[in-house]
């Protein structure tokens, strides 16, 4: 249930705050990752470790 929250931003209160994609990414993708394990997909995640924070409505994103 928390990736779903995460995604949604449901506790969030909206307004430009910095964001890391990173968790955001993950938070969705982990949403789909039954899905994917049913397809026998795999997806692989590479992220840049020192990929800064955006300034961004989190709600917007997803």
């Amino acid at each position: 249930m928390s990736n779903v929250k995460t995604y949604s931003h449901m506790d969030r209160a909206g307004g430009r705050e910095p964001l890391d994609l990173t968790t955001g990414l993950d938070s969705t993708l982990n949403l789909f990752e039954h899905a994917l394990r049913q397809k026998n997909a795999k997806l692989v995640r590479t992220y840049a470790p020192d990929a800064p924070a955006v300034l961004a409505e989190a709600g917007q994103l997803n």
